[in-house]
């Protein structure tokens, strides 16, 4: 029997029939969805029922780990300013990075907690360790798996400055960085790459054609369009 309780705790009994609940992320429900959704798993076999939610697992983490592309953009323009950390002489350098590298642990604990809120103070103190000198403009929302996952990588590449300046390991930092806030989009066709339904459907009828495997109303309607 499945003992998952990422699974169990997602399922419901009304009279004998099990159901999904599905508890909306915070960050989802801001766009407008429910808090919550119920949906019937048409069967009475809970062991079924268990295994149903648990292929259904991965999509919800999928969900829970999506972030608005704006704010992910948006992020990365406010983080990527390292003039801070490019600026510092010897003797600052290792005590920076050490004070970055605390928040970059801090960040590290609450993803592994679940994306928990970061400390109330986070904003501020990462500020002073910035270009911006400012508290982070951009909400960093908590469970918001690809938000969290930017500004570690971020404050990361920042922490790597202080200590290395623009070192191999600052620039993959930066590049992983970037995938993350703009991810690259698949190769698609151009539109002359694609054939035309009529020109498909031709060179199947010149095979057909060509084996002897078109029927008697389909040889002739081919020698009328296309042979004459």
């Amino acid at each position: 029997m499945i003992c998952n309780q990422a699974v169990t705790t997602k399922i419901i009994t009304r009279g004998k029939t099990h159901y999904l609940r599905y508890r909306v992320p915070p960050c989802i429900q801001a766009f407008g969805y429910p808090k919550e959704v119920v949906k019937s798993l048409k069967t009475q076999d809970y062991l079924l029922a268990q295994k149903l939610v648990l292929t259904k697992i991965p999509i919800m983490q999928r969900i829970a780990m999506s972030t608005d592309a704006d704010l992910l953009k948006s992020l990365f323009d406010e983080l990527s300013d390292f003039s801070f950390t490019d600026q510092l002489d010897r003797y600052e350098r290792e005590e920076v990075s050490d004070a970055i590298y605390s928040e970059v642990d801090h960040i590290r604990d609450s993803m592994e907690d679940g994306c928990q809120p970061l400390h109330p103070d986070f904003a501020g103190d990462i500020a002073k360790l910035t270009s911006h000198q400012e508290p982070l403009k951009t909400v960093v929302t908590e469970g918001q798996g690809e938000l969290y996952q930017l500004l570690l990588t971020l404050i990361k590449a920042d922490a790597v400055n202080a200590g290395n300046g623009r070192s191999e390991q600052f620039y993959d930092l930066l590049e992983r960085a970037k995938e993350i806030a703009v991810p690259k989009s698949p190769i698609q066709k151009e539109p002359d790459d694609l054939q035309p339904f009529s020109e498909l459907f031709r060179e199947f009828l010149d095979y057909k054609v060509d084996n002897a495997s078109l029927s008697l109303k389909m040889q002739k309607g081919y020698e009328r369009h296309f042979r004459l």
